[in-house]
This record gives C-alpha cells, sequence and structure tokens, in this order.
C-alpha cells in the first residue's frame, strides 16, 4: 500500500513538472514574439525530454536553463541601428512617420512586380525635381537589371524589402536577415553601398522582425499614407483621396511601381502638395538620426 501511494505521489510531481514547463514555453513565445514551427517543435521536444529524465531518476533541470522559444544568434553590438531609440512602449515599432513642423513628406515605391510604368514615374519625379525611395525585392532586381541601373543613375534612395517577399512574421531571426542580406548582395553592385532603410514585405511585422532588420544596420521605415493602388478597384479619385486625406508634415507615403492608375494621379498629388507649401525627401533624409522615440502609432519624435 505505501509503495502504490508512493507511485501515486511521483506521479502527480511529474504531472505538476510537465504543466509547470508548458506554461513556461507558452509565456516565453507569448513575451518574445511568434517563432517558427520548427523551432517551436524543437523547445517542446527538449521539454519533453526534460520530463522523460525526471521519470526515470534524474531531477528535473533549472527552467533557468530551459532555451526560450523564439531565441535567436547574439546580437552583434556592432550592428546596433543607427540613432539612440528609446522605446516608448513594450513593442518595438517601425518609423510610420515623423514628428516635424516642417512641411516635407518622403515619397516611397515598393517594386516587386513588373515594369510597365517605371519610367513613366521616374520621369515624373524629375519633372518636379524629386528624390525618393524605392524599396526593392531581390527577385524584381534579378528580373530587371537595366531599371535598377536607371533608378541608380537618377540619384533614388534605394531601400531593402527582402530578396523573395515572404511574411516576415512567420520566419525566425536567422531566416530573416538571410532575406536581408541576399537582397543586399543584389543591392551593391548597382547602389555602391548597401542600404540604410528596409520595409518589411506586405508591412507584416513582429518584434522578432524589427529586431533582425535593425540588427542588420537599417531602419525600418513603413507609412502613415497610403495610396492602395495596388488594388484594382482603387479608383483614380479613390488614390487622391487615399493620399491628400492623410498626408501632413513627416508623412511617408506609399506607392507602388506596378501600382493600378499611379502613374496618371501621380502629377496631380505631387501638383498640389507643391501649390501647399510641401517639400520631398528621400526616407533617410527625412527620419531623425539621434535620441527619437517611436510611439505606439508609429511616429518618430525626439528625444
Amino acid at each position: 500500500m505505501r509503495r502504490q501511494n508512493q507511485h501515486l505521489t511521483r506521479t502527480i510531481t511529474i504531472g505538476y513538472i510537465v504543466v509547470v514547463i508548458v506554461l513556461v514555453i507558452i509565456l516565453a513565445v507569448q513575451r518574445l514574439g511568434p517563432s517558427s514551427d520548427e523551432e517551436a517543435t524543437q523547445a517542446v521536444k527538449e521539454s519533453s525530454e526534460e520530463v522523460s529524465n525526471a521519470e526515470s531518476g534524474s531531477e528535473a533541470s533549472d527552467l533557468s536553463d530551459t532555451p526560450d522559444a523564439g531565441s535567436s544568434s547574439e546580437e552583434d553590438p556592432a550592428k546596433e541601428p543607427r540613432g539612440v531609440y528609446f522605446p516608448t512602449t513594450d513593442y518595438l515599432q517601425p518609423i510610420s512617420r515623423v514628428q516635424t513642423s516642417e512641411k516635407k513628406v518622403a515619397i516611397t515605391f515598393d517594386a516587386s512586380w513588373n515594369i510597365d510604368t517605371f519610367y513613366d514615374l521616374l520621369d515624373i519625379l524629375d519633372e518636379h525635381n524629386i528624390k525618393c525611395t524605392f524599396f526593392l525585392v531581390g527577385y524584381w532586381i534579378d528580373a530587371f537589371p537595366e531599371a535598377m541601373e536607371e533608378l541608380c543613375r537618377r540619384g533614388h534612395e534605394i531601400g531593402n524589402h527582402s530578396d523573395t517577399h515572404p511574411d516576415y512574421t512567420l520566419l525566425s531571426y536567422e531566416s530573416i536577415q538571410q532575406e536581408l542580406f541576399a537582397c543586399n548582395d543584389k543591392i551593391r553592385p548597382y547602389y555602391g553601398k548597401d542600404p540604410i532603410v528596409a520595409r518589411p514585405p506586405s508591412g507584416a511585422y513582429n518584434d522578432n522582425a524589427i529586431r533582425a532588420i535593425r540588427q542588420a544596420g537599417m531602419e525600418v521605415i513603413q507609412w502613415d499614407a497610403d495610396s492602395l493602388d495596388w488594388i484594382e478597384s482603387t479608383t483614380e479619385n479613390g488614390l487622391y483621396e487615399n493620399i491628400m486625406s492623410k498626408v501632413r508634415p513627416g508623412s511617408i507615403l506609399l506607392f507602388h511601381v506596378e501600382g493600378y492608375h499611379t502613374v496618371k494621379v501621380l502629377p496631380r498629388i505631387l501638383d498640389e502638395l507643391e501649390s501647399q507649401g510641401y517639400t520631398f525627401c528621400t526616407a533617410y533624409e527625412l527620419i531623425i538620426k539621434d535620441d527619437y522615440t517611436i510611439d505606439i502609432t508609429g511616429e518618430q519624435q525626439p528625444k
């Protein structure tokens, strides 16, 4: 009878250990952000091995020694982002606009599909003497090397938009950096240097993605005025209103090289903004370089 009670006590104790370890893993995943399925599976496997060791009579390992789900390689201090960033929330934020009294905005284009209206867009920008930022996907550079050469020749800023346009929220830290470095390798021969700004594909991000981009030496640039020109049902007037209803000093405007109606509506937008006294710059020229915070809306503010 005593042996049965001892066996029952031991079984209950092991059950408590299993519950505690599972709760620790869940809390770690929620705190650190999404990780890949492979990492989560590995964490569960390691926890199962600990329980197995406990059942065989060995002591359970210290929970502090259990690898965190979604953990990444040690960060290299040499790759810290430019400037000094003081977060104002518990979550990392990209820059969506900049707090400024100057009537200036940054125009940005994402490029990943084709070049049907690409040269027309460059001509429009030249007519207004505007330099803007183009976020490029690696396979777009592979497909259109002449367009890449022309883009650099005309003096626009180049940003990293990944190599294959995956969803960064589904990738591990290491996989995101592989995407970033592969894209940089394709940009560098044309641009002569690595980009210092990046935009996650489809604007999808989490703490893991922002950390990977900043540790790769680039600032994360989103937008606060979206033309929605990638949606076929967006009308010319709709595209115009999407921008003009949101734009304000320090805004970052989003267009696409392949956007519907963009080449028709962009001159109208530029003319109106210029008539209101706005000037234009690249994304990196717009952002604050040192001692800044980013609030929960993505507004970058001087410290």
